[in-house]
């Protein structure tokens, strides 16, 4: 008795079974195609964004993009990141009709319009960063983004951490050894990876140092507080989307 809802970009194959030259759904599911949001929730969406105005005025220009939930995000951003309106849709389009032509192009170039003004509207450190993670493949990490938003002075490079194994081999070694001349070279072995060990320890002690120095240095903040500044605006514009779990930024695929 128990139901499954997918919500998928693709419909699956192995959900549809073939009749001869046409296909139709396995028995028992039942396929809906989501093209748009109803006219009360694309309005909806765009209240609990913050915008505020006239309700009739707001759902007939939401209709103009066929209420499409990720050009409202976007819609909703560039309305609240305008430094008049501030989110007030009704003053919004007072300042913007003139050089609105939505109306009067097809689907497909409303749209573009539409994004078009949206990264027109970003600061050019928000826009440059926004096409770099354009440029990858895949969801990108917090930390390979970084370096790309601001040029900031190169990090202490890690050295190896310091480990023991072989010490403790070599150790195991000289007290099984009965050897007299065997257990002197394994001595010298042991006194020469003592020695090592410790430079190492040096060496990671001296990069924790300049790890917390680096960390605290007045350039390398400001450059990071830029940096979130504008993966939180792209991301409130509905441009950019965050993996909150996995800590990644990705543009949506479509």
């Amino acid at each position: 008795r128990s139901k499954l809802l997918i919500s998928t970009r693709l419909k699956p194959y192995d959900l549809e079974q073939r009749m001869g030259d046409r296909t139709q759904m396995l028995s028992g599911v039942r396929y809906r195609y989501l093209d748009s949001l109803e006219p009360q929730d694309a309005l909806a969406l765009v209240r609990s964004r913050g915008v505020v105005g006239d309700a009739d005025a707001i759902q007939q220009f939401l209709h103009l993009f066929g209420n499409h939930s990720l050009l409202l995000g976007v819609l909703a951003g560039i309305l609240l990141h305008d430094k008049q309106a501030k989110g007030d849709f009704d003053l919004w389009y007072a300042v913007h009709k003139d050089s609105l032509e939505f109306a009067s192009l097809d689907p497909a170039q409303r749209r573009v319009s539409l994004l078009r003004m949206a990264l027109d509207s970003l600061p050019k450190p928000s826009r440059r960063l926004l096409c770099q993670i354009a440029a990858f493949r895949y969801p990108v990490r917090l930390d390979a983004l970084l370096p790309l938003h601001r040029p900031v002075p190169e990090a202490p490079s890690e050295p190896g951490r310091p480990f023991e194994y072989w010490l403790a081999d070599l150790r195991e070694r000289y007290a099984a050894s009965q050897e007299e001349d065997e257990r002197l070279g394994l001595l010298e072995e042991i006194a020469l990876e003592e020695s090592e060990i410790a430079e190492q320890y040096a060496r990671w002690r001296a990069f924790q140092q300049e790890k917390r120095a680096y960390s605290q240095r007045e350039d390398v903040c400001a450059a990071r507080a830029a940096f979130h500044v504008s993966l939180c605006l792209l991301e409130r514009c509905g441009l950019l989307q965050w993996d909150r779990p996995a800590n990644r930024y990705d543009l949506h695929p479509v």
